[in-house]
């Protein structure tokens, strides 16, 4: 090879070299160019208080283009045929209680007013019904609302948080626990780590507001994937779906297997 030659090689070896990081630069600034002219389109459709709020940083939920609100919240982990194949389905929460074993020890993780209990009272006519709230309030008027079930022995009444107020009773001593509690997604991972301490091996779990975004408060709920997730971990499955009219629907968990080819 000449003296002259030599530059021209040196000069195609950083051409190669260099080509492919330039290909790859130039594919990133199209996709950012097509990226940002869907921003820029999602932009231009907003009302004006919708761009206001965008151009302050302060961006609402529905600011946020479809894309955006889809990083922001993952889809769940998938179930398997294997936990939904023995699922029944009724027409709301108070008709899936029919579901919940009779005359058992059990809890409701999250009381409020006590309205529900009413319903778990009536149906299931448990021999023991731990009524538990953190909200001061709510614990008073249960207490009042109640008396003659607590002179009876049938309900006790716990103030605190709905997690400590089940550990503090002996683990696996409930047949079944009702969960209404903190909807977020790590409120709702401890109260059913916590129920699965403390109900029975062939126990029941129930949970209010199955949603992923809750309309009627306009929050982003977790008992979705933390259904899912205790499905998959512990192996339990879904038996009962309550429907609800705004999509705060109930669900009524057991280990899978559990109680199949009997009566229970």
């Amino acid at each position: 090879m000449s003296q002259a030659s030599e530059p021209v090689g040196m000069v195609r070896a950083v051409v190669l070299r260099t080509a492919s990081p330039l290909r790859k630069l130039g594919r990133s600034v199209r996709r950012s160019a097509r990226s940002g002219r869907r921003r820029w389109l999602f932009f231009r459709k907003q009302p004006a208080r919708g761009k206001l709020r965008i151009l302050l940083g302060l961006a609402a939920l529905e600011d946020r283009p479809m894309a955006a609100r889809n990083e922001l919240w993952p889809m769940p982990a998938a179930l398997g045929a294997q936990h939904v194949r023995r699922a029944r389905l009724f027409e709301h929460r108070v008709a899936l209680l029919e579901m919940f074993p009779t005359g058992a020890v059990a809890a409701e993780m999250g009381c409020h007013k006590g309205n529900f209990s009413a319903h778990i009272l009536d149906v299931t006519a448990p021999r023991k019904l731990h009524l538990i709230d953190y909200e001061a309030a709510f614990v008073a008027e249960v207490r009042e609302r109640y008396a003659k079930e607590i002179e009876a022995g049938v309900v006790e009444v716990h103030h605190g948080d709905t997690v400590a107020s089940v550990d503090a009773l002996p683990p696996g001593s409930l047949d079944w626990a009702y969960i209404d509690g903190d909807h977020s997604y790590r409120g709702a991972k401890r109260d059913l780590a916590a129920a699965h301490r403390a109900v029975k091996p062939d126990g029941w779990i129930g949970l209010n507001d199955y949603v992923f975004f809750n309309s009627e408060d306009m929050n982003k709920y977790g008992v979705v994937e933390a259904v899912h997730e205790f499905c998959l971990e512990h192996d339990w499955e879904i038996l009962g779906f309550g429907l609800a009219g705004r999509g705060q629907h109930d669900v009524l968990l057991r280990r899978r297997g559990a109680g199949e080819g009997s009566d229970d």
